[in-house]
């Protein structure tokens, strides 16, 4: 039970995080794909929706951490800190 105490804000953090940003994509491009139906616009969203739910979630990740990486060089950080004390 400690084990689990020390890593669940993390999880949390991580999960609210990922719904949010997931919602957010999600909404809009569902939203252009309904009223753009069987346009070239509504195969690319169903494309790029169908890749990203195929393509495993810890090599997205690497990929994401990849990019920053090599374009902006932003390197992840090496200890977790709260989003409430430094956003």
């Amino acid at each position: 039970m400690e084990e689990i105490m020390i890593r669940l804000p993390l999880s949390l953090e991580v999960a609210i995080a990922a719904t949010i940003i997931s919602t957010l994509i999600a909404i809009p491009l569902g939203t252009l794909a309904a009223i753009r139906q069987d346009t070239w616009v509504d195969y690319v969203v169903r494309i790029v929706s169908i890749g990203g739910l195929a393509i495993p979630a810890f090599w997205t990740g690497i990929l994401v951490i990849l990019f920053l990486v090599l374009y902006f060089e932003w390197s992840p950080p090496l200890e977790f800190v709260p989003i409430t004390s430094d956003p």
